[in-house]
């Protein structure tokens, strides 16, 4: 067991999805809003600090990235706590991530840039494989 002892899940819809957040029983948790894309949390901690989380699945479709932004502006702009958000964007910040040589949609990249500086965001980094997802491709 990890030792959290309290969750809110947001079911799946068909066979993909489904968003989860779990927490230890010395944080204060209320859950302010949810979707299939997010859960967005305001957290209390024993001392009394209070910040904001967001859980995140960004739009898979280049067509609907926008909403994505969108909404994470919108989240942004609803309180003005420390604000920490965590998940799966569905898009890169720059070539870098990608194995691939020419990255295409360098307006898509500068597009996700701009949220990210917008929102006062900031990478923090991974451990573990450069790559999320490979399609069991070889380099």
């Amino acid at each position: 067991m990890v030792g959290l002892n309290n969750c809110f899940i947001v079911d799946r819809i068909g066979r993909g999805g489904g968003l989860m957040f779990l927490w230890k029983d010395w944080l204060d948790v209320s859950v302010k809003s949810f979707t299939i894309g997010h859960i967005d949390a305001m957290v209390r901690e024993e001392d009394n600090n209070c910040w904001s989380f967001t859980g995140f699945y960004g739009e898979p479709y280049q067509s609907q990235k926008s909403v994505s932004w969108a909404f994470l502006h919108r989240l942004r702009g609803m309180d003005r706590l420390p604000w920490l958000v965590v998940g799966y964007f569905n898009k890169i910040i720059s070539s870098g991530e990608k194995s691939e040589r020419l990255c295409k949609r360098s307006s898509a990249i500068e597009a996700f840039r701009e949220v990210v500086d917008d929102c006062g965001l900031i990478d923090m980094g991974f451990q573990g494989s450069q790559f999320t997802w490979t399609n069991r491709r070889l380099r």
